[in-house]
């Protein structure tokens, strides 16, 4: 019984032993920013950005000052019809995963590591993921159907694909919701003006543009 009683006592001080180096490693891990090696993020700010034109608001979390600052001179860029149609914008310090810079679902846009992409890049991605946003709008109000063919004809016209990213979203799933996002996101990046390889596509574009300022959300 004795020696049962020493057994078990060796047990709990090993347990405890076992326990408070744990918590010495959770705490250098935490303090570094790490569990697990996955990155902690920091906890999330709140801004409110107003339209000026529409005075509709766009609620943005984010982690980083900087990526704010960048992304709200973006956003004055884009037209207020297509900023109207994000609800929420989330900016995150770290990526979600390797080459994914952004991610668009349910009227809200979810960035990642924007800070390390140059400004063009920038406003590549995000002209890109609202453009998907916007696209569910269209669809809402059945200006656009869900398989976007009257977009896809303008791409067939163009006959050439905008991007290899598009490209392959095409060929293996027949699905153009990329092509309609880059082809978005370059026309606003060059001046509202695509090259003539893309005028059928920038007709496209100019005229769901127009059907939006005519009134489109307010029917």
């Amino acid at each position: 019984q004795g020696k049962t009683t020493r057994k078990s006592s060796f047990f709990v001080e090993v347990n405890m032993s076992k326990v408070y180096i744990m918590g010495i490693l959770l705490s250098i891990l935490l303090n570094n920013n790490v569990i697990m090696g996955v990155p902690v993020q920091n906890e999330l700010e709140l801004f409110l950005y107003t339209n000026e034109k529409t005075q509709k608001q766009l609620e943005i979390q984010y982690q980083n000052e900087e990526d704010l600052t960048n992304v709200i001179s973006l956003l004055k860029e884009i037209p207020p019809e297509i900023v109207d149609c994000v609800d929420k914008l989330v900016l995150y310090d770290n990526e979600v995963e390797e080459n994914v810079a952004g991610i668009s679902k349910d009227r809200t846009v979810k960035l990642y590591d924007f800070s390390k992409y140059c400004v063009a890049t920038q406003k590549h991605i995000i002209c890109h993921e609202f453009a998907h946003i916007w696209g569910n709008k269209l669809m809402q109000y059945k200006v656009l159907d869900y398989h976007y063919t009257d977009y896809a004809e303008a791409v067939k016209k163009d006959n050439n694909y905008i991007s290899s990213y598009s490209k392959k979203y095409i060929i293996e799933k027949n699905n153009y919701s990329e092509d309609f996002a880059d082809s978005v996101a370059k026309y606003l990046i060059s001046d509202k003006k695509l090259s003539k390889k893309y005028s059928n596509r920038q007709a496209y574009i100019e005229q769901m543009l127009d059907i939006c300022e005519g009134g489109l959300y307010e029917t």
